[in-house]
Order: structure tokens, then sequence, then C-alpha cells
């Protein structure tokens, strides 16, 4: 069994963090890929080709054992629901199995400093609805926050991220970048943190786990620059510099010490805008994970539980670099948000806050619709008749609404829980997907540094 990083182990600990946010809803685009292509389950005709796609990866990790801690957005998950409900059965495999850990966010990742608590609060609820509903999740154990765009602000989301009312009782950790550990105070120019995306440097600061001042109950967990322009190897070199900075950290690390790897699960999944070779070359870097037992990949609530207590420290605002720096947005994103050409789409936010923000107290909403609930009054139907709709538990409705329709589980669908030989008949092929032999990557990542 794999111990904790230490002076005794001589080993670094690793985490692997997918977000998946797709929006897509159907087949057959002329712009981009499917449902299923994005799956993994159409494509090459013959199965033993497909690499690319997110159940493919997600098999990856069930082959060779590596934990992974992974962010569903709440459109993804309805979306699946609804045209894949049997892709749920995988998750749900690897939930038992005890590789996977579920991250939290927002339903449709709103980037949370422009709303109100209330409607962040909701934004949250209702993900977490969709994590116990679908993926039988215990909500008690979601306990680490994936934020949209990853654009933070303490003062306005770290009482909302630890608010009791939330269906898990609060969040502890929250997934931030490396850069975030600076300082950048009221002018970038001339700060910490303009430093440290300068030089890049490697510093064991931004890689170790920070409790956030003023927020005793919340933790940071850097997301590392480096690791995400490693990961996956596309080539030797890369494999070497990645090598080298794991060997860096178990050197100069401490026990709170741990590199974490986070972004798209489409760009591992080389799906989407991304190259379809970095699928192989992910496989490959799964392979090495699991033959280099120096380096021990974790769950990230679990090691924040055994590696507590950290130091603190003060989180400016800010967010990944590519978005402030690069593509202008700012350390607020207000480059983006504020620009005149997203007007009309700051309308349609603030509209659907609003009508939201109308249906407390009394007048409830579906938060599925895009509409308030009184533009969808039946014939003959009263305003008052229709002060309900279902809520979720968020507040309590005059009435007792009729019995909604709901979305059918995998179960529901097939009714067989060994996903490993599921029926013959599913229109995904999980038989294959899940019996895929690992051992047959096209390419092989040479334990160079097997210990």
């Amino acid at each position: 069994m794999r111990t904790g990083f230490g002076a005794e182990s001589g080993r670094v600990t690793f985490a692997l963090v997918h977000h998946a946010n797709q929006y897509l809803i159907t087949e057959g685009y002329a712009d981009r890929e499917g449902l299923g292509e994005i799956l993994g389950v159409k494509g090459p005709s013959e199965f033993s080709a497909r690499k690319r796609g997110l159940l493919p990866l997600l098999q990856m990790h069930v082959a060779y054992g590596v934990p992974l801690n992974l962010h569903l957005s709440g459109t993804l998950i309805e979306t699946l629901a609804w045209h894949y409900p049997e892709s749920l059965s995988l998750i749900n495999q690897l939930l038992r199995s005890g590789l996977i850990e579920i991250i939290g966010s927002t339903l449709s990742q709103n980037v949370m400093p422009f709303f109100s608590d209330e409607y962040n609060r909701r934004q949250i609820n209702e993900a977490l609805w969709l994590y116990r509903r679908h993926l039988g999740c215990d909500l008690r154990r979601v306990k680490t926050f994936w934020v949209p765009e990853r654009v933070w602000h303490t003062e306005k989301l770290a009482p909302i991220l630890t608010n009791p009312r939330l269906l898990n009782g609060g969040y502890r950790q929250v997934l931030l970048d490396d850069r975030l550990v600076y300082r950048v105070g009221a002018d970038y120019s001339g700060s910490s943190r303009e430093a440290f995306d300068r030089d890049r440097p490697f510093d064991p600061r931004a890689l170790s786990a920070w409790n956030i001042a003023g927020v005793p109950d919340l933790t940071i967990l850097p997301i590392s620059l480096r690791l995400r322009y490693l990961i996956p190897p596309a080539a030797s070199a890369k494999e070497h510099a990645l090598s080298n900075m794991l060997r860096a950290l178990r050197s100069a690390g401490g026990d709170r010490s741990i590199a974490i790897y986070g972004d798209d699960l489409e760009r591992a999944a080389g799906v989407g805008c991304w190259d379809a070779r970095h699928a192989p070359q992910y496989e490959r870097f799964l392979r090495w994970l699991s033959l280099n037992r120096w380096v021990e990949p974790v769950l990230l609530s679990e090691w924040v539980r055994r590696s507590q207590p950290f130091e603190t420290g003060t989180i400016d605002p800010g967010t990944f670099f590519e978005l402030a720096r690069t593509w202008g947005a700012g350390e607020d994103y207000r480059g983006w948000h504020d620009d005149p050409n997203c007007q009309v789409h700051r309308r349609y936010l603030a509209a659907a806050e609003q009508a939201l923000a109308s249906a407390e107290p009394g007048v409830a909403v579906d938060e599925h619709a895009q509409l308030p609930a009184r533009a969808r009054r039946r014939p003959g139907e009263t305003g008052q008749q229709r002060r309900v709709v279902r809520d979720r538990g968020h507040s309590r409705a005059p009435e007792q609404p009729r019995e909604p329709l709901e979305l059918r589980l995998a179960e529901d669908v097939e009714r067989d829980e060994h996903v490993l030989d599921p029926r013959v008949d599913h229109r995904l092929g999980l038989a294959e997907l899940l019996a895929g032999d690992a051992d047959r990557a096209e390419l092989d990542l040479a334990p160079r540094d097997l210990d």
C-alpha cells in the first residue's frame, strides 16, 4: 500500500484533477464533435482503435488503478442523464472502487464574483443535488471546490463556499492556481505575483496547501502551471522535465507539499479542440505512474485530512495566468466581463438572476427553465395557482407541487450493477469499453525512474 510523502517514505504526493464542462447537448453538429464523440463512444468503426474521449480516459484509470479527482459540470451531468445514462455507470464504478473523488462546483459554471450570494448558493446546491441524484454521492464527502474559470475573490466567495446551508454542509478545500499564493496588492506591476509569472521559479511554497487568512475553515490547493504544460508528456524532453520536477519536490518539499495537475478533461482525452494524440500520451503517463512507486497519486480530501495543519496566507483576487495576462481578462476578470462586446450576454445573465430573485419568497420557479414560471402558465391557470415548482428543498412552497418528471438513473435503465459485464444491448458499448486492455497502448513510456 502506498504511503504519504515524508522523509521516511521518500515519496512525493501527486494529484490528478480533471474538469469536464461540455455544453454539447446532441449529435450532428456541423462545426464540432457531437456528444458521442466527446464521450468516446462514436468514431472509428474498430473499438480497439478508440483511444480518445472522456469514458476511455476514465477506463484507463480503472486499468492502472490510479486515483483521480473529477469535476463534472451540472450541464454535462444532465446531458448524460438524458442522452447517455449508461455512461454514468462507469463513474459509479469508480466511486465504488475508491479510485475517484467528486469535485464540486456550480451548476452552470457562472463566474461567481459577478453574481449575488443567493444566486451562487443556489447554483452550488443544484450541482450538489445532481451529484447525489445521478452519481449517488454522499454529499458529506464532497468537500473540494472547483471555482468556475478559477476566478477567485476571498471576501466574496469564501463565505459562500463555507456556508453551512449548502447541501454538503460547506466546502473545506478550493482548487486555485499556484500564482495566487503570491500577493498582487493594488498593482500587478512589480508585485510578487508578477515576479512568479515572469521567472517561473521552482518554489515549494507554490506546491503546498495553505489555509486562507481570515477563513479558518478553507484551504487552498494550488494547481501547478508547470504540470499543466508537462501533462500529458508529448516527448521525452517533457517526460524528463516532469520526472525532474517531482524529484526536486521530493527533495525540497515537506510533509505538506503536493504536486497538483488540474485542467480540462477534454485536453487529456484528446477531444474537443485538443490534439487527438493527447489520449495515448496520457495513457503512457498513467503507466509510468503505476510503475514509479515513489510518486503517490492521491484523492485530495483524504490527503488534506491526514496532512493538516497548514500554514496560513493571504490570497488576493486572481485567476489562471493565461486568462489574467495573455488573454487580457485581468486578475478580477473585468477585462472580459466589462467588454462592450459582451453587453448582450450580461443582460441575459442579469435577466436570469432577476427572474430567480423575483421568485423569492413564495413565487417558486423551475430552476432548470429559462423563463420565470409565469411565462409558462397553462391555459386557464392563474398566477396564484402557479406558485409552486420543484425546488430541491431550497425554500418551502406554499402548496405541494405535482410529482415532477425525473431523469432516469443508469440503474433504472439496465438494472445491472456489475458494470464490467453490462447487457450486450447497451448502445454505448460499455462492455467493450470497460474490458479494454490497457497494455495495448500504441506507445510505451519507459519507466526511466523506476525505484
